[in-house]
């Protein structure tokens, strides 16, 4: 791969006894993006639930270590590298105990935020995706704004009681502003901006407290109704197949008026002719995905 060092190759550590994550560097270049293959976990069978001992766990982390310092373009762009070494004595001290990778994935992706790269993360194995995608994670869907989680969706099959355009006070008695201290350092991001954060977080808020909280099946929910008043729940988690194929009537007012808001196309990429066939309008949400590079091309052509 061009623009990585001769003597990188991450498909040597396959064969280690410890390898706990799989760690997906995406690192972004002027030349373009490159990203490095992936390395799985110790062991097939075990699940983010499975516990890894101390020195499966300081071994992994130092692979991981080695691998950015090797290969990593801008490791200190934003951070000296007296302050980095410091970051890794720092996160590998904790790992003196025996951990799930869950746990492993919170002190990993802590240590590789503190890059400020918003294009390097860290990125659970094959088998805990499938167990965190499987698990029954907190029921909401929300948005962030000025550090203040409001209710986007109710995920849950017929409960009513938390409505979209509520604000979540607290969760399992961890007040929203302790969810989000905890959770904010796990999100990496380009220097010191946070809009992407509070971005990511709300778009996978689900997850990010399975991985950083534990792994709940339940909630208490407290929230703020409209006129301030308390509102307390209690919520069992869905899945994300559950999630996929909600409709609980609580979020019906607020389906409406997002399609409403999406105009004549809610996918994500769209096209059509107005004005006898004088003037195209296109429909873009996002720039992945749906296969945009064809989209774009077979677009322009028609055009």
């Amino acid at each position: 791969m061009k623009g990585f060092p001769a003597t990188f190759q991450p498909g040597a550590l396959r064969n280690s006894a410890a390898r706990a994550l799989e760690f997906l560097f995406l690192c972004g270049m002027m030349v373009g993006a490159f990203a490095c293959p992936a390395v799985a976990s110790s062991s097939e069978t075990k699940t983010s639930l499975s516990e890894l001992t101390p020195a499966e766990l300081r071994s992994d982390f130092d692979r991981m270590r080695h691998m950015l310092e090797e290969v990593h373009p801008g490791l200190y762009r934003y951070s000296t590298k007296a302050r980095m070494d410091r970051v890794f004595q720092s996160e590998r001290s904790r790992l003196n105990r025996p951990m799930t990778k869950a746990e492993f994935w919170t002190v990993a992706t802590e240590t590789v935020s503190q890059i400020r790269c918003g294009h390097t993360k860290v990125s659970l194995d094959d088998a805990s995706r499938t167990a965190m995608s499987e698990a029954r994670k907190f029921p909401l869907r929300v948005l962030i704004e000025n550090r203040r989680i409001t209710v986007l969706f109710n995920d849950t099959p017929d409960t009513e009681t938390i409505r979209p355009g509520m604000e979540i006070t607290k969760v399992n008695g961890h007040s929203t502003a302790a969810i989000l201290r905890r959770i904010l350092p796990l999100v990496p991001s380009d220097g010191d901006i946070e809009t992407g954060k509070w971005n990511e977080i709300s778009n996978i808020f689900a997850q990010y407290y399975w991985l950083a909280f534990g792994q709940s099946t339940e909630f208490i929910v407290e929230a703020r109704n409209g006129s301030g008043g308390k509102v307390v729940a209690h919520l069992a988690g869905v899945t994300d197949s559950e999630r996929r194929t909600n409709h609980n009537v609580a979020n019906a007012a607020i389906r409406a008026k997002l399609q409403e808001l999406r105009g004549w196309s809610s996918d994500n990429l769209s096209m059509r002719f107005l004005c006898g066939g004088e003037v195209a309008e296109m429909h873009i949400g996002h720039f992945v995905g749906d296969n945009f590079s064809q989209w774009v091309e077979t677009t322009f052509e028609t055009l």
